[in-house]
């Protein structure tokens, strides 16, 4: 009975486990383990394999790199992450004595990676390249160095068959590599051949010259921004979707990098510029132990001057990757890369340069202080140059209740004359009485008679013309190339003679040339657009904020 019972248990139960069984093979759910069944190959997938030996036939410091394709399977790799091609980022690890060794090599900012920037690798598949280390390391010390493999990206791997690969990395052996004499590896600096002032140019046309100009100036207000914003001790979403959540260290190691990046900006002299590179999907790229040097490709010209991915932002961005200004890397790219890197490895975030590119864009803007004038929004293009006159004191605006600034009407010469002398000796300044017997046409009784003669007194106005000034009359952007100049070099200041191949606008037989060029040469303007300076246009209340706050580096 109870033989009997254990059995019909035993059958039920069958029954039942075969039931199931059929059920849930119906559903995709289950599969019978018969001798037919096959796992699936993406189960197993893996990702590329990396081994180092040391290429002792070709010379101590080169080592040859064999990445293998274990499966059976494709793989479809990043190709800037293998050395096909010569090495464009710290793909190694290499240390001495247990320190790290410096990376010397290229440093690329990217446009997106598309299809086309991906290797075929075939199951089975091996690449192999001698790499010479000495041409992207530090090797000018003897001794013994360690050598890895050590390449990630999140962008690592592409295709569908690629998905469960877990790890975006590439890791090798350790390889130890004796140097007996120390291997120095001299890049090709760039040789300037228009070098005036601060800005140096490389195989750049006359259109390029003046955007990059341009570009430097703007980068020069989004490091003055971003110093701002660290030395207010703000800490809220803009700092957060960029550098991830708030730590102390890491709060001052980015405060730092743009101060560096700020001075760098501004008073880097010369900071040169080659033009040479025509690939267009590279936006630009540095060497990180040859400060200022940056080479610009073919992306790079066809980005507008600010906003996401900017020649201004691009400026920053290749500017931090110097050693001695914040010494980033390229960990990821991209807008989305560098919010997701913030939120899993803030650590990262802060040592990645587009993290500090998108930061300093502040595209779309987050955290935007509120505007001081009711006719200059945020949005306005000289926003942040007319709130930093206002902060220095030297402009209350045009009109009060509401408060006004008024960017588009023309600035006067007497009005000019206030400007200057402010931002000479300062917001506090007040110039002695007047006498009303410099210029015949501004009499003591006139409003900025006192102004205007002390302009007259520091050598920077000589008037208009015979004994006149021409108070009221608008001063032009030719005229105020002139009086910037005398601001800052003296009454006895003359400028170099002019090329008359800075704007196609100004030749060098204008009267104004040679200080319109010195104007673009101290980095005060890069012109009205499309390479030209319109000399004999009237200069605005909202130009008259950029040039001062270039010329006086107003903060």
């Amino acid at each position: 009975m109870r033989t009997k019972n254990s059995i019909s248990f035993l059958q039920g139960t069958t029954s039942a486990l075969l039931f199931l069984a059929v059920i849930l093979a119906a559903l995709g759910s289950w599969s019978a383990p018969s001798a037919y069944a096959q796992s699936s190959p993406l189960d197993s997938l893996s990702g590329a394999m990396v081994k180092l030996e040391a290429a002792n036939f070709a010379g101590n410091s080169i080592v040859r790199v064999t990445i293998t394709n274990p499966n059976t399977q494709p793989l479809r790799i990043l190709k800037w992450m293998i050395p096909t091609d010569g090495t464009e980022a710290p793909l190694f690890t290499v240390t001495r004595n247990g320190k790290t060794v410096a990376y010397i090599g290229r440093l690329v900012k990217r446009v997106a990676s598309t299809e086309a920037d991906y290797i075929l690798l075939a199951g089975g598949e091996r690449i192999v390249r001698d790499v010479d280390l000495s041409a992207y390391y530090d090797l000018s010390a003897p001794g013994n160095y360690e050598v890895e493999y050590n390449a990630s990206s999140p962008d690592l791997y592409a295709g569908a068959n690629t998905a469960q690969i877990a790890n975006a990395r590439l890791g090798s052996n350790r390889l130890t590599l004796s140097i007996k004499t120390g291997v120095n590896h001299n890049v090709q600096k760039i040789i300037p051949f228009v070098v005036t002032g601060t800005n140096g140019f490389f195989g750049c046309s006359p259109d390029q010259q003046g955007a990059l100009i341009t570009a430097r100036n703007s980068a020069s207000t989004y490091a003055a921004n971003a110093v701002a914003y660290f030395a207010a001790d703000k800490q809220g979403a803009r700092y957060v979707t960029w550098f991830g959540v708030y730590d102390a260290g890491r709060y001052t190691t980015a405060s730092n990098h743009f101060t560096a990046v700020q001075n760098a900006v501004d008073t880097a002299s010369p900071m040169n510029f080659d033009c040479t590179c025509a690939d267009p999907g590279v936006y630009a790229y540095v060497y990180p132990d040859s400060p200022y040097d940056i080479y610009l490709c073919g992306a790079f010209w066809g980005a507008p001057n600010t906003g996401t991915d900017s020649k201004a932002g691009t400026l920053i961005h290749e500017i931090t990757h110097f050693n001695i200004v914040a010494g980033t890397d390229d960990f990821v790219y991209g807008q989305t890369g560098a919010k997701a890197l913030a939120i899993s490895n803030p650590a990262n975030a802060v040592m990645n340069a587009d993290n500090h590119e998108y930061f300093a864009e502040n595209n779309p803007p987050l955290e935007v202080t509120n505007t001081t004038f009711s006719d200059v929004p945020e949005t306005y293009w000289a926003w942040d140059y007319i709130e930093r006159l206002y902060d220095a004191g030297i402009t209350g605006g045009c009109a009060s209740n509401p408060l006004r600034y008024c960017p588009e009407a023309s600035v006067t010469r007497a009005q000019m004359a206030i400007f200057i002398l402010r931002g000479i000796h300062g917001s506090t300044y007040t110039p002695p009485a007047a006498t009303g017997t410099i210029f015949s046409d501004v009499p003591a009784s006139h409003w900025a008679a006192a102004w205007i003669e002390r302009l007259a007194a520091e050598g920077i106005t000589g008037g208009c013309g015979g004994t006149s000034y021409c108070p009221e009359a608008n001063i032009t952007r030719a005229q105020m190339a002139f009086f910037l100049l005398r601001s800052i070099y003296g009454s006895a200041y003359t400028p170099p003679p002019a090329s008359g191949a800075i704007f196609t606008d100004v030749p060098s037989s204008y009267w104004a040339a040679a200080w319109i060029e010195q104007l673009a040469a101290d980095g005060i303007t890069g012109g009205c657009g499309g390479g030209n300076y319109c000399p004999d246009a009237n200069v605005t209340r909202a130009q008259m904020a950029v040039f001062l706050v270039n010329t006086f580096n107003l903060p």
